[in-house]
């Protein structure tokens, strides 16, 4: 998830949606995928993919 908006997006709900989203696919949380909860206010470190 690359974005949250201040006013409109609550960080949890949104980990959660992601999270159902992948297990839906099939795809491990954690093992396939991880997920980084993103901050309106704060960037995160580069990461390489």
């Amino acid at each position: 998830m690359g974005h949250l908006s201040k006013e409109n997006n609550v960080k949890e709900l949104a980990h959660m949606t992601m999270k159902n989203a992948l297990m839906q696919a099939d795809l491990a949380v954690d093992h396939d995928f991880k997920i980084y909860d993103t901050s309106p206010d704060t960037a995160l470190p580069l990461a390489k993919i």
